[in-house]
């Protein structure tokens, strides 16, 4: 029989444990690195964007004091309403995770993944949030035209320019400026930052020959001459947006492209109806087509972040918003929301109030009809019941 002290040696010198100790430590390790690889804002800022929707107090209906609605945009798990007088954000169960007042004119909200930036267009300062605090308040000698952030938590913000028709600068998570570009004769108008926040897009507008001309550029940071290019003609950027590690994806008219940036090579989806709405939603990019004279029929089209085009169909009515979650799409219509699979059919319906403007997903029979004076809870009932 082995003695207490040699039990205890033996014990302490046991391999097995020691490898489960090394394992442990290996892994706690490898996740604090994986997080900062993702989250570059910091760790602490990653769990306290998670801490902050946690929590169920509040609820439905919720009453929208002092504002009008402008426009409500899902983050996360976690929905964010712009007004004409604050900045607010929910949680699927109602709780205000967050307040921010403001006094811009046409508020404009951008998120990221842990931080998002308000600026007012047209205006000279823009600020730079989490959910819980303001982390920077930038003013320009120049007036706004546009800005954009990463998910990474750098941003880019365009404006007038001295000297020049306007210019980018572009601020990385840190609020340091690393790259700046100056526009000649073109007017930018829209810009979006790489997932990762090494890469830029500015799209770009003026006329020629009577004809107006856009043209997108990608930068990298190391120099003033672009490592992509896409022109335009007759064609007006509305909007810019990263998709992916290669890819920007353009909105325009009836168009939407994907730039991949690396190969310099684009994928055109044009439509004989226009492009209305269009949000991402992870790898999955949800788009709806309208004809301003057609208040009876939307097309919904289906993309992955590669630019490929999955899925695509026809609904009876005029989708003004939409939500999405797990393979189900939830479009406010005229006078109702619907929730269809991704193959276009229809699996559940509820009326909702004459004044609903945006619908966020709930749960998988919920969602919150957002209207202009009430959030309140809406739930589906399937076809046929």
């Amino acid at each position: 029989k082995k003695s207490r002290s040699s039990k205890k040696r033996y014990r302490a010198n046991n391999p097995l444990k020691v490898f489960v100790a090394i394992a442990l430590m290996i892994t706690l390790l490898s996740s604090f690195v994986i997080i900062h690889l993702l989250h570059p804002a910091g760790v602490i800022e990653y769990f306290s964007y998670l801490y902050s929707s946690a929590g169920s107090s509040g609820g439905y209906d919720i009453d929208i004091n002092g504002g009008r609605p402008i426009n409500s945009i899902t983050y996360g798990d976690k929905y964010i309403l712009v007004t004409d007088t604050s900045v607010n954000c929910y949680n699927s169960s109602g709780k205000s995770v967050f307040e921010n007042t403001h006094v811009y004119s046409k508020p404009i909200v951008k998120v990221g993944d842990t931080r998002y930036i308000l600026y007012g267009q047209g205006e000279k300062e823009l600020s730079v949030c989490t959910l819980s605090k303001t982390l920077y308040k930038n003013t320009f000698d120049k007036n706004i035209i546009c800005a954009a952030i990463s998910k990474s938590g750098g941003y880019a913000v365009a404006t007038k320019a001295d000297g020049y028709d306007s210019s980018v600068s572009v601020y990385n998570s840190k609020n340091k400026k690393v790259f700046e570009w100056f526009s000649t004769n073109e007017t930018i108008n829209a810009v979006a930052l790489s997932d990762n926040g090494k890469q830029i897009a500015v799209s770009t507008l003026k006329t020629e020959v009577g004809k107006f001309v856009s043209n997108v550029y990608v930068f990298n940071f190391d120099s003033a001459s672009p490592i992509a290019t896409q022109n335009y003609v007759n064609k007006i950027i509305y909007r810019l947006s990263a998709v992916s590690s290669v890819n920007f994806m353009v909105e325009y008219g009836n168009g939407i492209d994907f730039l991949n940036f690396k190969n310099n090579t684009v994928k055109t989806y044009q439509s004989s109806y226009d492009v209305s709405i269009v949000k991402r939603f992870g790898n999955n990019i949800i788009a709806v087509r309208t004809v301003s004279a057609n208040q009876d029929e939307s097309i919904i089209e289906v993309y992955k972040t590669s630019g490929k085009l999955t899925n695509s169909f026809n609904v009876s009515s005029f989708v003004t918003d939409f939500s999405y979650h797990s393979g189900k799409i939830y479009l406010l219509g005229n006078s109702n929301i619907s929730k269809y699979n991704l193959k276009g059919e229809l699996i559940s319906s509820v009326d909702t109030t004459y004044d609903a403007l945006f619908v966020e997903y709930i749960s998988s029979d919920k969602v919150a009809s957002i209207g202009n004076s009430l959030i309140s809870k809406r739930e589906l009932s399937k076809v046929g019941d």
